[in-house]
């Protein structure tokens, strides 16, 4: 049985982050993610401010940057009943538009495609050699006792293995197995809405959105009815609805992740 100071489940936004800052602290890390890969769809897209200057004290910040949403498509959210119909109405992004932050920091909020911003978060936590990464790997059942966790990992090749760990850390998801398995609770709703990831094999949409900048490389559902801010960032009020990405690869190249 193999010893780790702490395991991480989940290779998100937040197991990644954890990764990287406990590397920074000299801790070894065994991070777990089910997956074959960190995520390929946009889904979340919202980075609030306190999460940038996170972020950004790893030297991400010009990469994060470089792949966001210009900060101009953030000020307003738009109401239609299609991406190229007419406009219903319109709200103020408040807290997302930008300088609405900088009494209390030097940092604005981001709207990135999550595909983006994981790999981003993967080159830099894989950079650190006290940091150990493993893909399609799940941790199915773990124990716990008065000195520690023992969890038991499995292969994609059915394979197990058995881990000692003093900290264990679930951050596979609001909807998180492990804590559930934990009997943590949680209290408040915790479905506020749904999203649905649309993606084309290729070319332009056949509509362009209403006050959305350049066309992004996403097709739309006529039918939808959809929730949008000026920056192409669809949010959908129903489960019809479509994400947008912006025009861009997959994931930008690494700026480097500062130690």
């Amino acid at each position: 049985m193999s010893e780790v100071p702490v395991v991480i489940c989940g290779a998100g936004p937040v197991g990644l982050t954890m990764s990287i800052l406990l590397s920074r602290m000299g801790i070894p890390t065994l991070l777990v993610e089910r997956r074959e890969s960190v995520s390929t769809l946009p889904r979340a897209r919202g980075i609030m401010s306190r999460t940038v200057e996170i972020w950004s004290h790893f030297g991400l910040y010009p990469e994060m940057t470089e792949f966001s949403l210009p900060p101009s498509w953030c000020q307003e959210f738009l109401y239609l009943d299609t991406l190229a119909g007419e406009l219903i109405g319109a709200m103020p992004s408040n807290c997302m538009a930008p300088d609405a932050q900088q009494e209390t920091t030097a940092y604005e909020f981001r709207c990135a495609a999550q595909d983006q911003i994981d790999s981003m978060l993967w080159r830099c936590a894989a950079a650190y050699p006290l940091a150990e990464i493993r893909f399609s790997t799940e941790l199915v059942e773990h124990s716990q006792d008065d000195d520690g966790v023992t969890v038991t990992l499995q292969q994609a090749d059915g394979s197990q293995e058995l881990v000692r760990t003093s900290w264990l850390v679930g951050a596979d998801g609001g909807r998180s197995p492990l804590r559930e398995a934990s009997g943590i609770t949680s209290t408040g709703p915790t479905a506020l809405g749904s999203f649905v990831n649309k993606t084309s094999a290729g070319g332009q949409p056949a509509v362009r959105p209403r006050c959305c900048g350049p066309l992004p490389t996403a097709t739309s559902d006529a039918s939808s009815r959809l929730t949008a801010n000026s920056g192409g960032c669809v949010r959908s009020c129903s489960t019809r609805g479509s994400t947008l990405r912006r025009a861009g690869p997959a994931s930008a190249s690494s700026a480097g992740c500062a130690t």
